[in-house]
């Protein structure tokens, strides 16, 4: 698959983080080809199938709220780097992919799935 990120920030990559947040290196090493893309641009290059996947560790609700809509109507599926689909406006992530198996092997991949089956529900 084809995947991007907005950034390092938040991630084992990232200084600041303290070797907490999102794993990106094992998701970058599975992926076909890995990108930083910058914030909202990569959910729309998935909306357009240019994109499998596309990880933002850091989003504000009202960048969210006008992407989700936009995601779900292209085929797609949208969830917070926990896997909430339902709660992911005021999540503070946005994890969009092209389906929802490749949603949940992304967010495996982070190890960032929190609850069981919550991706793909």
């Amino acid at each position: 698959a084809f995947v991007s990120a907005s950034g390092v920030h938040s991630s084992e990559l990232d200084p600041d983080a303290a070797g907490r947040g999102v794993k990106l290196a094992p998701l970058a090493r599975a992926a076909r080809r890995f990108r930083v893309v910058g914030d909202c641009i990569q959910h729309g290059l998935v909306c357009r199938g240019r994109l499998h996947v596309a990880v933002d560790a850091i989003m504000q609700p009202w960048d969210t709220a006008a992407m989700v809509p936009c995601l779900r109507e292209a085929g797609g599926v949208a969830a917070s780097l926990e896997g909430d689909e339902a709660g992911v406006v005021f999540s503070g992530s946005l994890v969009s992919a092209s389906g929802s198996a490749l949603l949940a092997a992304a967010l495996e991949r982070m190890g960032t799935v929190t609850t069981p089956g919550a991706a793909g529900r």
